[in-house]
């Protein structure tokens, strides 16, 4: 008796442990899970993305730059889950923003909109960076 008890225990630990990893999965694809505090309507479109390897790995700690045809550019790194968040300026459109992603040991590369227009004030724009050779 005292042996079923113990692996009932086990099985509820893993079934919450389970829960808290698959809560934690399913967030990682939504840019909601850090706070918007500093960014705003006023100030603009919300790009955001993940930056990631050729083996789909995500990179901590890239830089990325949101760069207007004006001239305007803001540069970013990417968090502990690979995901950058920044805004330019209210009056760029999103078809006038280029994005770079670059990490020393990866060649750069060049986030893709996945739209034009902002859902949410949002435009979700992940980049691939390939992993040079040696």
């Amino acid at each position: 008796m005292n042996c079923v008890r113990v692996k009932r225990r086990w099985l509820y630990f893993g079934i919450a442990a389970l829960t808290l990893a698959a809560t934690g999965l399913a967030r990682a694809g939504d840019d909601s899970f850090a706070t918007d505090d500093h960014m705003t309507d006023e100030k603009g479109t919300i790009y955001y993305g993940f930056v990631h390897d050729d083996h789909g790995r995500l990179i901590i700690g890239a830089s990325v730059t949101l760069r207007s045809k004006g001239g305007l550019s803001v540069k970013l790194t990417t968090n502990y889950a690979g995901l950058y968040r920044g805004q330019i300026a209210k009056d760029v459109e999103p078809r006038d923003v280029g994005i770079i992603c670059e990490k020393e040991g990866y060649e750069a590369g060049a986030a893709v909109l996945k739209s034009q227009t902002p859902l949410n004030g949002r435009i979700e724009a992940p980049c691939l960076l390939k992993r040079l050779p040696g």
